[in-house]
């Protein structure tokens, strides 16, 4: 069987650049296994779950918290997270911003228990 001259380096070639594009692509590029973005949701699902009942007991220190209370039980589902994030009832101690899914959590188990 003769086969081109040609056949060689390009299948060379295709081996090399698939070996130098996945090496780029992890590296550099930013992807990830499945697996990793499973274990990463997963780890900051965990978190915020841990993380509530702070948001909550912030929540009862609070001196304005009737007034919030009373705004959260009028908000829609998905304008609570923004008034827990305006209360600040979702910014942990030594953080400089306030989480988005926390207050989210937050804001289902105040309404919650109400």
């Amino acid at each position: 069987m003769n086969i081109s001259d040609w056949v060689k380096p390009a299948v060379l070639g295709i081996a090399a650049g698939g070996v130098a594009a996945t090496i780029i692509g992890f590296s550099w590029g930013g992807w990830v296994t499945t697996s990793k973005a499973m274990a990463d949701d997963f780890a900051r699902a965990e978190v915020v779950s841990a993380l509530i009942p702070f948001c909550v007991e912030k929540s009862v220190a609070d001196p304005d918290r009737e007034a919030t209370l009373i705004k959260l039980k009028e908000a829609s589902s998905y304008k609570r997270a923004d008034i827990v994030m305006e209360a600040n009832w979702a910014q942990m101690p030594g953080a400089t911003s306030t989480d988005r899914n926390l207050a989210g959590a937050c804001a289902e188990k105040i309404v919650e228990d109400l």
